[in-house]
């Protein structure tokens, strides 16, 4: 079992505190003028994740590889679905007659889904699993 788990408390007012950042940062165009918001955006949604992730293997037995290896992977399946999002989300304000800007390129996709791993991987550290004594 991980040495601490996060609760469904914590990751609740997590989730709600990234969707009122990215609510601001789409309102006040902030992605524009702070360049690494994106990046640190991300970071923290692949940190979520990965959160997420180990709460709910909070009863599974797994060795501390497959542990980190599985929170990874979940931040890294959920980094996935939000490219998708943002990706459908262009062609859509598009026909709404709104400038779009969700993706910028390759480069953009590639560096976020990387800031989502690292964040998995920051949380499958943090909330690592507590070492058997004998």
């Amino acid at each position: 079992m991980p040495a601490f788990i996060p609760s469904g408390k914590f990751l609740s007012w997590f989730l709600i505190g990234l969707l009122l950042t990215q609510g601001w940062a789409l309102i006040t165009s902030a992605y524009f003028y702070i360049w690494w918001l994106d990046l640190l955006m991300h970071l923290a949604g692949g940190f979520w994740a990965g959160g997420l992730g180990v709460y709910l293997l909070r009863e599974t037995p797994l060795s501390k590889f497959l542990f980190f290896l599985t929170v990874v992977s979940f931040a890294a399946l959920v980094g996935v679905l939000w490219e998708f999002f943002e990706f459908m989300t262009d062609p859509l304000w598009s026909i709404l007659g709104r400038e779009t800007f969700f993706q910028a390129g390759l480069e953009d996709t590639l560096g976020d889904l990387l800031s989502d791993l690292v964040g998995g991987a920051l949380a499958a550290i943090l909330f690592r699993k507590e070492e058997k004594k004998l």
